[in-house]
């Protein structure tokens, strides 16, 4: 994923991009308030933020992300 589109999710959740890095490479597990914004921007399920391996969330995260880019392309 890109570091843009990771800088995007940081900024919409009002997190530093840090904490989103923390919480991706599971260093840190977002609160469940957060988790219910992560959700929200991404379309990922927050119980995969919250309880998710490092290489579930990624994967969920390229899929979105990839989602978004075709109907981006279709439009």
């Amino acid at each position: 994923m890109k570091r843009g589109t990771l800088k995007k999710i940081a900024v919409f959740s009002k997190i530093t991009p840090q904490h989103l890095s923390d919480i991706l490479s599971r260093r840190k597990k977002p609160s469940a308030r957060l988790a219910v914004v992560l959700e929200g921007y991404t379309n990922v399920s927050r119980m995969l933020w919250v309880w998710g391996s490092r290489e579930e969330l990624r994967e969920a995260l390229e899929e979105a992300y990839n989602q978004i880019d075709r109907e981006t392309r279709k439009s």
